[in-house]
């Protein structure tokens, strides 16, 4: 069963569009939208469902401001894929990887132009990496898209080895591939998250290995855009527990919000909200208190959006006791 949730607080949609709840679906804000596509709903396990939040007017929980775009949708059925913004490419959001059903053999690279309202699948050229899921996916100011980690199987056309930590690049300018380094990467995962600093350095937090161990979050591995180099760096501040299936954003006050997740298979980690300060050297943990929760709240599956200074969280899945 699944649950929509703003920031904390309990949603109520009773506008004309009113969207299945799910999970595994992605989450892209551009143009004072938030547009949502794909994931699983309790009736079916992949959907192709496109809508968005409008949050350029004024809102509450009683009233959404949700439009249906189902009627331009040409991407396949999807879930567990992922979808980056670029700040400097105008009007696109791309979608990468993911479960695609039996159509295996889908393009890696989808792109929806916002404006003109029309998808198309990037003709991308150069070395194809292996379609994956669960992967962390992070665009620079050089619009380039570096996908880390993730999982595969012969259900979605890949036949290598299930988890990576292999590290693509793809150069939305030229629709071309090219790999990152891989020395001194953190263990081939998935279910992690990635997050874009202002100097060019990806943060990758958490996410579970092959052996379904999940990542301890007082370690995080540090990725340089600008010398392609790998760090890791032991944290400081509280310790989090260790997990997977969460999601993190970055504030404008360089803080990853991390929200969510579980440290074991559907079992919801203690501390759902975390801050990271990355303004530290090193970085320090703190587990905020807040006044309200949610109960019950999603904890894995669902996504989170920073407006402004709110962070919207999403649909997911919520533990019923």
């Amino acid at each position: 069963m699944f649950s929509i949730f703003i920031f904390l607080q309990l949603i109520i949609t009773v506008t004309s569009y009113i969207p299945l709840n799910r999970d595994e679906h992605v989450a892209s804000y551009i143009d004072n939208k938030i547009f949502f596509l794909g994931g699983e709903t309790d009736t079916q396990n992949l959907t192709k469902d496109f809508f968005f939040l409008d949050v350029s007017i004024p809102f509450n929980t009683s009233s959404l401001p949700m439009y249906d775009l189902n009627s331009i949708t040409e991407i396949p059925f999807n879930r567990r894929a992922s979808s980056i913004v670029c700040e400097t490419v105008k009007d696109a959001i791309f979608v990468w990887g993911g479960d695609f059903g039996l159509n295996s053999s889908s393009p890696l690279i989808f792109a929806f132009n916002t404006t003109a309202k029309i998808w198309n699948a990037a003709n991308d050229k150069g070395i194809k990496p292996p379609r994956r899921r669960f992967s962390s996916v992070v665009c620079d100011k050089n619009a380039k898209i570096y996908i880390l980690d993730g999982t595969a199987d012969q259900n979605i056309g890949n036949t290598s080895t299930p988890y990576s930590n292999e590290l693509d690049v793809f150069y939305t300018s030229q629709l071309t591939w090219s790999l990152g380094s891989n020395l001194n990467a953190p263990v081939p995962h998935d279910i992690g998250t990635a997050t874009l600093l202002p100097n060019g350095k990806i943060v990758y937090i958490g996410g579970s290995n092959a052996f379904g161990k999940y990542l301890e979050l007082t370690q995080v591995f540090l990725y340089d855009t600008l010398k392609n180099t790998w760090a890791n760096m032991n944290t400081t501040g509280a310790s989090p527990t260790a997990r997977g299936f969460h999601t993190a954003v970055l504030t404008r006050q360089g803080h990853i919000v991390v929200y969510g997740g579980e440290n074991a298979p559907f079992i919801p980690v203690p501390d759902q909200l975390l801050d990271l300060d990355t303004n530290v050297q090193p970085f320090k943990w703190t587990i905020p208190s807040i006044g309200f929760t949610p109960n019950p709240a999603p904890f894995r599956g669902h996504t989170s959006t920073l407006v402004g200074n709110y962070m919207i969280v999403a649909f997911g899945t919520i533990l019923l006791l």
